[in-house]
């Protein structure tokens, strides 16, 4: 059974829908425009103390062309897992577009979702996989994009930012991860912590 916030969610995103396809029938000349946007994911620990990073793009090319990407990281695996799912249709059908291209998005998720359980199954020892899918340590939680600034200040994960800039679809991702580049990497050191007693 839904929950009251999701039941509310569901229902303005069909009120959403319903405003679009009348402004699309009252100006049917209109078109879907450019757009680029996406969003970053991690999920729970995995074996290593290591938590596995998802980008999700979000992109209308053209008014035929629309795609969605996802790009896993597992910092201890120097290939980057990506998919690339595209829309070619007229997207100034709405809402029928809208609906495609979202769907997609959301299946782009959830296949990432997919794999990061299948790559958990196969790392983690049999005892410890019932924990894991009960306690449902593989779902995704969305953060702030500012996060992967982070790795590159402590001079982490660039090899993949390249690979996926280099190959990635999404303007906004690719300039995104352009900035993060021209970042400078920070001398971090790991130290422990001072006890009291020794400060004067």
């Amino acid at each position: 059974m839904l929950g009251h916030g999701l039941r509310q969610a569901l229902r303005v995103a069909d009120l959403g829908l319903v405003r679009r396809f009348y402004a699309h029938r009252d100006n049917p000349k209109q078109t879907m425009k450019p757009d680029s946007s996406f969003k970053l994911y991690r999920g729970v620990r995995l074996p290593g103390f290591e938590y596995p990073l998802v980008l999700v793009t979000r992109d209308v090319h053209n008014h035929q062309f629309a795609c969605s990407e996802y790009h896993i990281i597992v910092p201890s695996r120097a290939e980057v897992e990506s998919s690339r799912l595209s829309v070619r249709q007229d997207l100034d059908e709405l809402p029928q577009a809208l609906i495609s291209l979202d769907g997609i998005v959301a299946m782009q998720v959830e296949a990432a979702h997919a794999w990061i359980e299948s790559y958990m199954s196969q790392s983690i020892e049999q005892s410890e996989r019932i924990h894991f899918f009960l306690q449902r340590q593989s779902e995704l939680h969305e953060i702030d994009q500012r996060e992967l600034v982070t790795f590159r200040l402590r001079g982490r994960l660039q090899p993949q930012f390249d690979h996926i800039r280099r190959t990635s679809r999404s303007s906004s991702l690719r300039e995104f991860l352009r900035q993060v580049a021209d970042l400078p990497t920070l001398d971090v050191t790991d130290e422990h912590p001072i006890p009291l007693h020794n400060i004067t």
